[in-house]
């Protein structure tokens, strides 16, 4: 908490409703909710709830847990009864509430303003010498930044097509456009034909985004050609594997940022979580599925599965050859 600076309150979270600030708040709100009932207090419905945020939030979150820490302490505090916006629950169960709220929150505060961490990742590279390096230059980080790049384009053009989709219901609506259609030129020129004789701000506006569109097609076409002689001087290998194109190839090159850094394919594994996680209940050892690691190479790693699957014999798949 003594970590956050000005600049981080507009920051985004894992708490996609919530920036910075707004949890910030919510952690010390809720630190003066549980005061509040433990005092007896009736809570009302605020409007606009205070930002305790805007000035010290440091100094207002240790005040806060502190009139929190004395409801709790309160002889009888366990099995008092806790009128909560949820309804009433024992002592007990509010003590469990309010921790569990602020262990989760406080993780998504950490992990929204980074240099939190940065004091821990220093001490663990200082006390371990030996700790592989990831190294992305030349070639590779040219792969890297021309997928990046290119990654941003088509976002934006994802962004641009839901718009005008949308005027397309409204100017044409009998124009069928399949799913992902209008990243084919064929089909622009089609939108185009139908919003020829159409007059209007929103038809001015739909044929603006039709070219937008085009534009960041021709584009993003042109990046996936800068990036074939890159990947293929720097992994012919990955280009052989049925089903792995270009893209799929720069995105594991880019972000693995050096393959021989990892001392086994178990710890490549476990970088890009494929790796299972073992849970074990009683003498039974189970696993379960990793939902962590780096979700761009993992993506990118079941990319050529499907294809290659095509390209297998019927028999194969069916269990009789």
């Amino acid at each position: 908490m003594a970590g956050v600076r000005p600049e981080d309150l507009g920051g985004r979270t894992l708490c996609t409703q919530w920036d910075t600030r707004a949890l910030l708040n919510h952690l010390i709100g809720g630190n003066h909710m549980w005061a509040a009932l433990g005092a007896g207090q009736e809570l009302g419905r605020s409007q606009q709830p205070p930002d305790f945020a805007s000035d010290n939030p440091a100094g207002a979150y240790r005040t806060s847990a502190n009139a929190a820490v004395e409801t709790f302490r309160a002889p009888g505090a366990m099995e008092r009864t806790f009128k909560a916006p949820i309804g009433d629950i024992p002592g007990q169960v509010a003590l469990g509430l309010a921790l569990m709220d602020t262990v989760v929150h406080g993780w998504d505060l950490a992990k929204a303003t980074g240099p939190i961490d940065a004091p821990a990742v220093a001490r663990a590279a200082l006390r371990e010498p030996d700790l592989p390096v990831a190294s992305l230059d030349g070639a590779a980080r040219r792969v890297r930044l021309l997928v990046d790049h290119r990654d941003d384009l088509v976002a934006e053009r994802t962004r641009i097509q839901r718009r005008l989709r949308w005027h397309l219901h409204e100017l044409a609506p009998g124009l069928q456009v399949r799913s992902r259609g209008l990243g084919s030129m064929r089909v622009l020129d089609q939108v185009d034909g139908a919003l020829a004789g159409v007059s209007g701000l929103v038809a001015e506006l739909a044929r603006e985004l039709v070219g937008r569109c085009r534009a960041l097609t021709v584009r993003s076409n042109e990046l996936e050609r800068d990036l074939k002689p890159l990947v293929g001087g720097l992994a012919p290998s990955l280009l052989a594997i049925v089903g792995c194109g270009v893209l799929t190839a720069a995105k594991l090159v880019g972000e693995t940022a050096g393959a021989s850094r990892f001392r086994s394919p178990a710890a490549f594994a476990r970088f890009n979580g494929t790796a299972p996680i073992p849970v074990w209940s009683a003498n039974r050892e189970r696993f379960r599925r990793n939902r962590g690691g780096n979700r761009q190479v993992n993506l990118a790693l079941h990319v050529p599965g499907p294809a290659a699957a095509q390209r297998l014999p019927a028999s194969f798949l069916d269990g009789t050859g």
